[in-house]
């Protein structure tokens, strides 16, 4: 690989600025630190302790950090021994492998009409199957949330909001086209494939367009156990992020390696335990009273350690 890059590289006329090293990327390149810029172009769960060690003091570390199976690429700075972002979008990387690597724990839902959904956890895998055979054996619970969001308008960051505050939450694969008993598939999960498996029902989030054509209301589908329960629950949390979520600001994120202790802020925070630290995120204050969408208390809800 590194010849073929080499060759690459002087073939177009860079070969004599560019140093092509090959190994583990967890380890960094220490012979050539410190650096003034690391950018890690895979899927990272956590960030290694050679890649704070070799990023200058003034450097910037861009990297698509994974928490709870949400990614996004995080521009981060030092700043008094952690890590504070300057920039955050959201995107999608294949995950790191090697040392990094960040091994995912799967279970199987047969769908009563032929095929499965694959339940993917990252953080916090439950020890034994969530979920009972027969979950998707009735019809699902709906309930809708009230709450609307025009066409264009982002709203990813509802998913690290799940993904840090509500247990159960994870990836959803489909295979073989999952098909309910009446007929018609199970679920059309789209860019956003995340559901909630926990006390026997599965959850996930579900959209219907607005009679004017103008953008979508938000709302959830529940099957197994108490889904009419679970699909309640996941009602809460859409306007508890509404309330609290839906302006995340680019420098919410931070990184504390080992060693350090995130402070207990004001405002709401959400923490990602890695393997050589944590990743928080701070969630902005609630909107004052009288917007439309009421706070249900999100300060209940246990956050990821």
């Amino acid at each position: 690989m590194s010849g073929w890059a080499a060759d690459a590289l002087n073939a177009t006329g860079y070969g004599d600025r560019v140093t092509v090293v090959t190994g583990d990327g967890e380890h960094g390149a220490p012979v050539y630190g410190p650096f003034d810029a690391i950018i890690a172009t895979a899927g990272a769960w956590d960030i290694p302790p050679s890649w704070l060690a070799q990023l200058d003091t003034s450097g910037m570390l861009v990297v698509p950090l994974r928490m709870n199976g949400v990614t996004r690429s995080i521009g981060f700075r030092k700043n008094h021994g952690h890590l504070a972002s300057t920039s955050a979008h959201t995107c999608g990387f294949v995950p790191m492998q090697g040392a990094g690597a960040r091994p995912e724990t799967f279970f199987q839902v047969p769908a009563p009409g032929g095929g499965h959904i694959t339940l993917r956890f990252e953080d916090g895998p439950p020890a034994a199957p969530p979920l009972p055979d027969d979950t998707l054996a009735g019809d699902p619970a709906e309930a809708w949330s009230g709450l609307t969001i025009a066409d264009m308008t982002p709203w990813s960051d509802l998913y690290l909001w799940l993904a840090g505050f509500q247990p159960g939450f994870c990836r959803l694969d489909q295979a073989g086209d999952p098909q309910l008993a009446g007929g018609g598939p199970v679920m059309k999960t789209g860019w956003y494939p995340f559901a909630i498996a926990s006390d026997g029902a599965l959850s996930y989030l579900t959209v219907r367009d607005l009679p004017d054509g103008g953008g979508v209301e938000f709302g959830a589908l529940a099957y197994g156990r108490r889904a009419d329960d679970a699909a309640a629950t996941l009602i809460g949390h859409l306007h508890a992020w509404e309330s609290r979520g839906c302006d995340l600001p680019e420098d919410a994120f931070t990184y504390w390696p080992d060693g350090t202790t995130p402070p207990l802020p004001d405002s709401l925070l959400s923490v990602f335990r890695k393997r050589h630290g944590s990743a928080t995120i701070t969630w902005p204050p609630k909107r004052p009273a009288g917007t439309p969408a009421e706070d249900p208390g999100p300060r209940e809800l246990a956050p990821v350690v």
